[in-house]
């Protein structure tokens, strides 16, 4: 089980299924999914939450509310952290694999030998920066 906080609505990640509440507790809506929930991230687009899931079939599928907004290509590995990045998602991956993905294809990607703990955007004043913590201590 996952739960993801964010402005409007708790989102929580039980196997299969995604349940958004609100702050009151109340039930929202479900998403169920093709595979197991295995990351999740979240964003505010135009006043409207949208969620990015990364399911155990080692793909990626966007959520705006109950409908299915966008489908991603595959990854590179197991999602372990996922965080928008710019107009992207960031993913890392138990198999050491980082990449940022925008549409189908990835737009960039990196390798290490070792997997992935954690992964977050900083903007600075003028892009993006990816940090990306490795379960060997490394940032």
């Amino acid at each position: 089980m996952r739960l993801f906080v964010e402005k409007r609505h708790i989102f929580v990640a039980c196997g299969c299924d995604l349940f958004c509440y609100d702050f009151s507790g109340e039930e929202q809506y479900v998403n169920h999914c093709s595979a197991l929930i295995q990351a999740l991230t979240t964003t505010e687009i135009k006043d409207s939450s949208e969620v990015v899931v990364a399911l155990s079939d080692l793909t990626m599928t966007r959520f705006k509310g109950v409908n299915v907004s966008f489908d991603y290509g595959k990854l590179a590995g197991e999602a372990v952290s996922m965080a928008w990045i710019g107009e992207g998602v960031l993913v890392g991956t138990q198999e050491g694999t980082v990449a940022l993905h925008e549409g189908k294809k990835s737009k960039w990607r990196a390798k290490s030998a070792h997997p992935v703990l954690q992964v977050t955007a900083h903007r600075t004043e003028t892009d993006y920066m990816a940090v990306v913590a490795r379960r060997d201590g490394l940032v």
